[in-house]
């Protein structure tokens, strides 16, 4: 048995797992989980009252018929707020899902920025080395094992700032997880997939940007400016 805040007696008949409803917006103000009752729709109380109703088939089609119900008890109550669950979802999620896509979208921009960029950085470093790759060139190494060289040697630097920007992101991930339901704080497989993503377009750049000069005459190379 238990007592209510009128004094009302009232059986306990059974006792359900835990739900976020309205007490959503305590836990979260207040940091406390406050606890939530269920008494019989005959004599609820209050203001208003809410009915969730469990039917078979697509909820739209009841929705008249339930109307049409409530009328039959009481023509003077109105019906208002009248929803599927799922749109309730859908209201409910809306904010928090504008919120992931946003944060998707930018990141998104933010690693086409930093592809690009990279291209653009790889391709002029690429050029400054003309001449030494002349030099390697006339002192017999062959365009492949120069070409492979320079890919190694970008791939170094390109890992060692990729490693760096996963240290930030992952300091920043616990911000982003307090501000966004359901945001992780540190995602390995996004980790995993941006580093691979900036490693192919550095190889890509420099492979591209060394294709022209070692195709090169030896001397062309070592006479152009």
């Amino acid at each position: 048995m238990v007592t209510g805040p009128d004094g009302t007696v009232r059986r306990i008949v059974g006792v359900v797992r835990n739900l976020d409803f309205m007490g959503q917006y305590i836990s979260d103000v207040f940091d406390v989980d406050p606890p939530e009752t269920f008494i019989p729709a005959h004599n609820p109380g209050g203001f208003d009252s809410t009915f969730v109703v469990k039917v078979k088939g697509r909820p739209e089609d009841h929705v008249a018929a339930i109307q049409a119900a409530l009328q039959s008890v009481d023509t003077g109550v109105p019906v208002y707020g009248v929803e599927t669950m799922r749109q309730r979802m859908d209201r409910a999620f809306a904010r928090p899902k504008f919120y992931r896509t946003a944060l998707a979208f930018f990141a998104s921009f933010a690693l086409l920025l930093a592809l690009i960029g990279i291209y653009a950085v790889v391709s002029y470093a690429v050029t400054q080395r003309t001449h030494e790759m002349g030099v390697r060139l006339a002192l017999g190494t062959t365009p492949t094992r120069l070409r492979t060289r320079l890919v190694r040697h970008g791939l170094a630097t390109v890992v060692v700032g990729a490693l760096g920007g996963i240290a930030c992101a992952a300091s920043t991930g616990k911000l982003l997880g307090g501000l966004i339901e359901g945001a992780k704080g540190f995602d390995v497989a996004t980790y995993v997939l941006a580093t691979i993503s900036v490693c192919l377009v550095a190889a890509a750049s420099i492979w591209v940007a060394t294709r022209r000069i070692a195709n090169m005459d030896v001397v062309e190379i070592l006479c152009a400016e």
